[in-house]
């Protein structure tokens, strides 16, 4: 006999959400454990942000998080291939160092220029494969 099983049905921005949900406590428990290790307030000090802080982290999370993701989820899988899914999705670490760069002024490094070069040389890569094989 088959057991039938109720499938909870989720919107995109509700998988989001609950992800973002997930995420919280396993980033306190993460700094609960690191506190048994160290005692460096950078990695274990959750203090809070001040305003303009506060703003910055909106605007990077939004930017780089929540709008693209959230596009994504909204894609019909008729309407993109999956090689240019994948090849937006490897340009989220890029975009990740260039939105740090705008909005925290953050010193980029480079093995962080090497990355961002091998992400975007693979996603050239394959869409020039791509294109080839449709003609």
């Amino acid at each position: 006999m088959k057991r039938l099983a109720k499938t909870a049905i989720y919107t995109p921005l509700q998988s989001l959400f609950n992800t973002f949900l997930f995420a919280v406590p396993c980033l306190i428990g993460i700094g609960a454990i690191l506190r048994v290790f160290t005692q460096e307030p950078l990695l274990v000090g959750l203090s809070p942000p001040n305003t303009y802080q506060f703003t910055l982290l909106i605007l990077f999370a939004i930017c780089s998080t929540i709008l693209p993701y959230g596009a994504l989820n909204f894609v019909n899988p008729k309407e993109i291939s999956p090689t240019t899914e994948g090849t937006i999705l490897l340009l989220d670490p890029v975009l990740h160092n260039v939105w740090a760069i705008v909005f925290f002024q953050q010193y980029v490094t480079l093995l962080q220029y090497l990355g961002i070069f091998l992400i975007l040389s693979s996603a050239a890569l394959s869409v020039a494969y791509s294109s080839k094989n449709k003609n």
